[in-house]
């Protein structure tokens, strides 16, 4: 889903420019060209704060198959096996991944952390792939970290650091994953599984799910990233655990619904999604993204030459052609991708 290089990138470079004035173009823009090969604390170094996501995305699809053969070649010695901790299906263009580890809650360990990233790249990767589903199985989506990690932590060492540095590497929590996902909530949706929530496009609760920041309980901290009214965002941020059905109300999901028919409505949106133009939805959600996260307002004329950019470059694919050409002809358009 890529169009010419120079546009992909456009918003992160205005991230540089508008989000640290004071800094030249021609010093950060190390991150967002084509032959950039930065490790990951150079990547730091020349990346701005507010755009960091989008170009930790452009080094680490680099370094990813890397870092994941290392890890997954520490635990094939130990016998493991890739993805055993998730399930991934693909169904057409639709992906699920599935969280399977359901007598913990489908707490966030670091053998599933690994799972999870090598799910996200082979998503990434598959040209095929249009939208991705996360959820999880049993009675949670997620209840956050392992509680082993937090007991780990109590031995000393920088544990803060190591979990800022696990879920930062991961590729939904941390920001950088660039193709359309969408959650669908089943159950606890609590601290990292909430933020994972909170990664998503679009988003499908039960009406009795349950998501709360537990952060708070335990003297911890965590930042809210979505766009929500002040008092809203302080009812969360203060730990409160609120129903499916509030985060509906609160605009936090996108549709609620009975646990009964709770896939039926995410199969529902899920279809009615992968009917439209794959890039045309890939890029405008991407860039929605990026603007969730931005620290400063977006210069107007710079987001319409960045729209023009885009809609121009996707004006020459194949799918511009079909999606055109079944609206003269009045007849369902079929996409390729291309």
């Amino acid at each position: 889903m890529s169009i010419d290089f120079k546009y992909e990138n456009f918003l992160c470079r205005l991230w540089n420019l508008y989000g640290n004035g004071a800094q030249k173009m021609s010093t950060r823009d190390k991150c967002v060209t084509k032959k950039d090969t930065l490790d990951r604390n150079d990547e730091k170094k020349n990346c701005c704060n507010v755009g960091y996501s989008s170009c930790l995305y452009i080094s680490e699809s680099k370094n990813a198959a890397r870092h994941n053969e290392r890890h997954n070649e520490k635990y094939k010695k130990k016998g493991r096996a890739e993805l055993s901790l998730i399930e991934y299906e693909k169904k057409n263009h639709l992906v699920t991944v599935t969280m399977n580890r359901p007598e913990k809650m489908n707490a966030l360990s670091e053998e599933m952390f690994i799972d999870l990233r090598n799910a996200w790249a082979k998503y990434e990767a598959d040209d095929d792939a249009w939208l991705a589903i996360i959820t999880g199985k049993g009675k949670a989506f997620c209840s956050g970290g392992d509680t082993k990690m937090f007991a780990d932590g109590l031995k000393g060492g920088d544990f803060l650091s190591y979990l800022a540095d696990i879920t930062a590497r991961d590729p939904l929590i941390g920001g950088h994953l660039t193709k359309p996902t969408m959650s669908v909530i089943n159950g606890y949706a609590l601290g990292g599984g909430f933020d994972m929530v909170l990664g998503t496009d679009l988003r499908i609760a039960s009406e009795s799910a349950k998501m709360q920041i537990t952060e708070v309980k335990i003297n911890g901290f965590l930042m809210l990233w979505d766009n929500l009214p002040y008092a809203q965002a302080a009812e969360l941020l203060s730990g409160a655990m609120i129903t499916g059905r509030r985060a509906f109300e609160m605009g936090i999901v996108n549709r609620v619904a009975p646990e009964e028919q709770l896939w039926d409505t995410a199969m529902e949106m899920a279809e009615d999604i992968l009917s439209r133009p794959p890039q045309a939805v890939y890029h405008h959600l991407k860039a929605l993204r990026e603007m969730k996260r931005a620290s400063v307002p977006m210069p107007s004329q710079w987001l319409h030459e960045y729209s023009f950019a885009v809609g121009r470059s996707l004006s020459h694919t194949e799918d511009w052609k079909e999606a055109n050409s079944a609206l003269l002809e009045r007849r369902k358009p079929e996409f390729k991708n291309k």
